[in-house]
């Protein structure tokens, strides 16, 4: 990054180098100097199926299940994902995106809005996360606040 600027910096005409940036044959220059990055070198990055990243976790949703998912995600009620997110918030297991997450979804079931395909996905991911852990969504949802 701080080559791609020194670059533009230095070919820019007088002190307008952002404008400069925009311009095509600036980016030209950058390619012709090998600074800008290939997109295929990234590419078995983002195969690797097994990266522990959040997102990696979040796949797809066919049709079929959609209705399913977002059946199990509502049948859980607002006062329960409640309950799951004060849970996720002082859980040092669960990482900040799905303590967001038991949040989002709590207020759009409450509000009956209409979830992402990403919410759907990472809130059944959530649910399977708690459930796999003996009796922690049983006990989240028994408990009084």
């Amino acid at each position: 990054m701080i080559a791609i600027e020194e670059e533009i910096r230095k070919k820019a005409p007088g002190a307008l180098y952002g404008e400069y940036a925009k311009r095509e044959d600036c980016w030209n220059n950058l390619k012709a100097n090998h600074l800008l990055a290939d997109i295929n070198s990234f590419k078995e990055l983002l195969k690797d199926k097994n990266a522990t990243s959040v997102d990696r976790t979040i796949v797809d949703i066919d049709k079929a299940h959609k209705q399913q998912y977002l059946k199990e995600i509502s049948d859980v009620g607002a006062d329960n994902w409640k309950k799951i997110y004060l849970w996720c918030k002082v859980s040092e297991d669960i990482p900040l995106f799905y303590t967001d997450l038991a949040h989002t979804i709590g207020k759009k079931v409450r509000d009956n809005i209409t979830f992402t395909q990403k919410e759907i996905s990472a809130g059944i991911h959530l649910l399977n996360i708690l459930a796999e852990k003996r009796g922690t969504l049983e006990a989240i949802c028994s408990s009084s606040e």
